[in-house]
């Protein structure tokens, strides 16, 4: 075992959590603004996710494999992706809301606008 790393776990868990439960807090928000963003577009819909920093999107209806639907998202709308073929199922995309709600809010105004033109 690796001890000043163990140390440094234990230092972690052990010491002020205002930090982790300010981040928890603010990854909620955005996973909040992004369950309201997308329960507003048609032919959309998620699962609300419960962990982790990432929102499923399926978007079977729209008739694109999402390969072709990220290929496109990026190229027409400068938004990137995940397609869901990566995870084995290719009627969803996925999202993270790892960064600003700023960009969140940016790329879901893009998102928003490409489901549009389709």
């Amino acid at each position: 075992p690796c001890s000043f790393a163990q140390k440094g776990g234990l230092a972690a868990l052990q010491g002020d959590q205002q930090t982790v439960i300010d981040m928890r807090d603010e990854f909620d928000m955005r996973r909040q603004y992004m369950v309201e963003r997308f329960s507003k577009i048609q032919n959309v819909s998620i699962v609300r996710p419960g962990g982790a920093f990432y929102v499923l999107a399926n978007i079977s209806k729209l008739g694109l494999t999402s390969q072709n639907f990220a290929d496109r998202l990026l190229s027409k709308a400068n938004v990137t992706v995940v397609p869901g073929i990566a995870f084995g199922d290719d009627r969803t995309i996925r999202f993270s809301y790892a960064t600003s709600l700023d960009v969140i809010k940016k790329g879901m105004d893009r998102f928003e606008d490409f489901c549009r033109t389709l």
